[in-house]
């Protein structure tokens, strides 16, 4: 089999112990039992088969070079990622001025609501305001009436104090006399100021007999 093969001239005068008997053992088909190919018939099928593969690659290659053409054929990759990139920018161009018309607009409406809210708390105040004037008003007014009426009663209380020392100051009078007229002139304060503003002490005799004794006719 060496001699026949065109490719296996360094293997001649080479021994090979048992080839015979290896080829018979591998060479059997175990399926069926038939003789399969030998190591002339393996070899050429070897070469066959790289014969294969290389005209394979040649079609592989000749499928790469018409996908170059193909391709270069075809418009630029650039230039359509520029047209993208292009649109891609317009759209985001868009986007943000549709966000900064929703921002103008919301801070508009948000101005106004403040304005509006600034403008009722001004009013509120100025209610407020003008409830503490009115407020301070009638303190004031009752403020002057208390001071009035404290000074009033203690004008009062120091005529009181004094009064019946001023009764026993007017000639005729017995003590009992002076003593009913000093109560009465207490009780009612309209009769103490008219005493005090008598002229003289004969006025102040005239006006204590009236009040003590009511039914006596009026002194000449």
């Amino acid at each position: 089999m060496i001699f026949n093969h065109k490719h296996a001239k360094g293997l001649w005068a080479v021994p090979f112990p048992f080839l015979d008997e290896l080829g018979k053992i591998f060479s059997a088909n175990r399926a069926i039992g038939a003789s399969c190919e030998d190591y002339v018939e393996a070899v050429d099928n070897l070469h066959n088969d790289n014969e294969v593969i290389d005209l394979d690659k040649d079609g592989e290659d000749e499928e790469e070079d018409e996908d170059e053409s193909v391709q270069s054929a075809q418009p630029s990759p650039q230039l359509s990622k520029k047209a993208r990139k292009e649109k891609t920018s317009t759209g985001k161009g868009k986007k943000r001025m549709s966000k900064v018309i929703d921002l103008t607009s919301t801070f508009t409406s948000v101005s106004s609501d403040i304005s509006g809210f600034m403008s009722g708390m001004n009013s509120h105040l100025e209610t407020i305001a003008s409830a503490f004037t009115t407020t301070q008003q009638h303190e004031q007014v009752i403020m002057a009436r208390e001071l009035h009426y404290d000074q009033k009663q203690k004008n009062f209380d120091a005529k009181k104090k004094g009064l019946f020392n001023e009764v026993m100051k007017i000639p005729g009078f017995t003590r009992v006399e002076a003593m009913m007229a000093a109560k009465k002139l207490v009780s009612d304060e309209n009769s103490l100021t008219i005493f005090y503003e008598c002229p003289d002490y004969e006025w102040k005799k005239d006006f204590i007999l009236n009040l003590i004794h009511p039914d006596l006719p009026p002194s000449n």
